[in-house]
């Protein structure tokens, strides 16, 4: 099982890749899936980079967090939003909209999920023990 510290820093990485590419060069993420971009959708991904950015702190400055209230929030809702992200990807590439590109982003949404969703048991049945 890993641990919060590693998956909270792995995210953070990752959050902020994504939020400097959206922010930054949004075009090669609408190769990646597939997709066309213009304008209009260049506009939302530069707003949505302040959400990657928001996570990466969130998930970087909570990393030596001990098993608490706050830190089962966060872990339900980074893994929430992952699973998601994952459910949306999963039904833009069965109704034709994005290519084969997703499946790997998909994959990362899915790891982290299931992850996030584990460290958030876990703490939960941790503290109905005490």
């Amino acid at each position: 099982m890993i641990a919060y510290k590693t998956l909270s820093v792995m995210t953070a990485a990752l959050s902020i890749t994504l939020a400097c590419f959206l922010l930054l060069f949004p075009e090669p993420l609408f190769l990646v899936f597939g997709v066309a971009g213009n304008e209009s959708a260049y506009f939302i991904c530069r707003r949505a980079s302040m959400f990657f950015a928001g996570y990466a702190a969130m998930a970087f400055l909570s990393r030596h967090e001990p098993p608490s209230a706050a830190r089962q929030a966060m872990a339900l809702g980074i893994g929430t939003s992952m699973a998601g992200f994952a459910a949306l990807g999963l039904f833009e590439l069965l109704r034709g909209f994005a290519g084969p590109g997703i499946l790997l982003p998909m994959a990362i949404e899915v790891f982290l999920a299931l992850a996030y969703f584990s460290i958030w048991s876990r703490d939960r049945r941790s503290e109905a023990a005490q």
